[in-house]
């Protein structure tokens, strides 16, 4: 886009768990300013529960950006203003600046609009009085965190029980979806040791691009459908730890082979 000349500048804010790994090695020159919600290896977070919806409603950083720009003047606020109090308001999770910096000197309202609306005073709010952050958790841990707190504003044990019982089989699902990628490690590996470390939540940089991808597909095809098992994305890290140890994406896909003669399923978060 940039060698086509198809944007003057270009501001991106980008809300996910591991966030700064996508701005890795953006170039400093190409009139791209990018913030990530988290680090390369942190999780982001989400707050403000919802009961009627059972479902949080949106999560810290995308939250503190827009009650900012809420709250501020954007005509006169700049993208380094901005990132100050976001990065400051932010407390679950380190916001990160990417990109060409000097872009930064720019007014919000040049990304998001000059037009006038009412002014919202929503905040800020110190961290203990903060009911974004005093909701938050985080995001791998949402779907759990929203069905406990069904249970614990039920009124009859009937909803205990039955909502008890949806948070029982999501933990016995995930731990069917760790279960198979850590007897596919132990039979890549052929060791325990190796295989607890292949598992441990480590973040390296992908460098063998082919065996990530190519195993990352057998997990999709042989084992989880990525796109209806969220939680079996929180073990592709797995893979890239595998990878970059010198295990092969044929050995991943034989392994995943064995592993996964299950039935096909879906809705695992």
């Amino acid at each position: 886009m940039h060698r086509n000349k198809q944007f003057n500048e270009m501001v991106i804010y980008l809300e996910s768990c591991e966030s700064g790994s996508m701005f890795k090695g953006l170039p400093d020159d190409i009139n791209v300013y990018a913030l990530s919600a988290a680090s390369a290896s942190q999780s982001s977070y989400a707050c403000y529960f919802d009961s009627t919806l059972r479902t949080f409603l949106g999560d810290v950083f995308s939250i503190k950006w827009m009650e900012d720009t809420d709250r501020e003047n954007v005509k006169k606020e700049t993208l380094e203003k901005q990132f100050g109090i976001v990065k400051k308001e932010t407390k679950t999770s380190q916001v990160m600046q990417f990109g060409e910096l000097s872009l930064d000197k720019m007014k919000v309202s040049e990304f998001v609009g000059a037009k006038n609306a009412t002014p919202a005073t929503y905040g800020p709010f110190d961290a203990i009085t903060d009911p974004c952050l005093e909701s938050s958790v985080s995001n791998p841990d949402a779907p759990l965190a929203a069905l406990q707190r069904q249970i614990d504003s039920s009124q009859d044990l009937i909803g205990q029980d039955y909502w008890t019982g949806q948070l029982n089989e999501m933990q016995m699902n995930r731990t069917f979806v760790k279960t198979k990628m850590t007897q596919i490690a132990r039979l890549v590996t052929g060791d325990g040791d190796i295989t607890e470390d292949m598992m441990s939540d480590n973040h390296h940089e992908i460098n063998d691009h082919h065996c990530h991808k190519a195993s990352t597909t057998a997990w999709h095809d042989t084992c989880f459908d990525l796109a209806l098992n969220p939680y079996a994305m929180r073990m592709v890290h797995v893979i890239v730890n595998l990878c970059e140890h010198g295990f092969s994406s044929h050995e991943f896909t034989t392994a995943a082979r064995i592993v996964c003669t299950h039935k096909r399923v879906s809705g695992i978060q």
